[in-house]
This record gives C-alpha cells, sequence and structure tokens, in this order.
C-alpha cells in the first residue's frame, strides 16, 4: 500500500456533473477533475462508478498519486444516495475501490450542510435536476425529503 499523504478525496456526484478534488492536511488543493454525472439512478450502477473512477484516477494523477490509498478521508456526496439501502449499496462499492482509508458516504445535499454552517441545527436545499431538502439537529436527527 502506497503511503497516504493527502488528507481529503471529496466527491460531489451529480446527475450533470461529478467533481473531485484531492486536498491536503494544509487545505492545499493539490488534484481535481470534472467528469459528467454519475448519479447511479439516471446512468446505472456501472456507469456511475466508472464516472467516479475516471475522476478519482484524473485528480490522483494530477496530485501525483499513483497508488492506494488516494486519501486518508473520502467524503463521497451523490446525487441518489437517496435511502439507507442505496447508501449502503453505493458505499459497498466505493469501498472496494479502495480509494480512502476511511469513507464518508451521503446523499449530495447532505455537503451544503457541511459547506454552508457549522451550526449544530441547519438545513439545505438543492434545486437542480430535483429538488431535495435535508436538514440534520444538534441532536443528531436527520431529516430528508428526497426528489
Amino acid at each position: 500500500m502506497a503511503p497516504v499523504t493527502v488528507a481529503v478525496l471529496a466527491v460531489d456526484g451529480g446527475n450533470s456533473k461529478t467533481d473531485v478534488a484531492l486536498v491536503d492536511h494544509d487545505g492545499t488543493l493539490l488534484g481535481y477533475a470534472r467528469g459528467p454525472g454519475s448519479n447511479h439512478q439516471v446512468v446505472g450502477l456501472e456507469a456511475a462508478v466508472k464516472v467516479l473512477a475516471d475522476c478519482v484516477s484524473s485528480a490522483a494523477g494530477e496530485a501525483g498519486i499513483h497508488g492506494r490509498p488516494v486519501a486518508e478521508l473520502g467524503a463521497f456526496y451523490l446525487a441518489g444516495a437517496d435511502y439507507p439501502a442505496e447508501r449502503e449499496m453505493l458505499s459497498d462499492r466505493v469501498s472496494e475501490s479502495g480509494w480512502a482509508s476511511v469513507l464518508k458516504l451521503d446523499n449530495d445535499a447532505f455537503a451544503l450542510l457541511r459547506a454552508g454552517t457549522q451550526e449544530p441545527n441547519r438545513i439545505g436545499v438543492v434545486c437542480g435536476a430535483g429538488i431535495n431538502c435535508v436538514g440534520q439537529s444538534a441532536r443528531g436527527g436527520r431529516f430528508q425529503f428526497p426528489a
């Protein structure tokens, strides 16, 4: 296994595009790639995984990383990861890749909750190919209205 020097593999897999960034411990962007949409509900599971693989490979190449894992933490926020069974299926497939030592996978709307505020009670609304509303409470409650 190659030594890991990158802190985070951040993935925003949407309906219309997929963005992948490799970010170092100090916040430096080391590699970036953009590809087509990777929603498994739209393109199918195998095609979605291929888009993710191509984007991760491209970003890792730009960062000069040629082994696995490419990062300590993989933060995958994917359109179509709406229900527990879908999140489990996608987590299993992404875990098989070996891209990250630790994996966090959720619906892409939940990325808003990480990017928008550090407050313990928060909501986010996405108006894109569909409309999704998500929320999280200080006590750990989770709300999601998938569309």
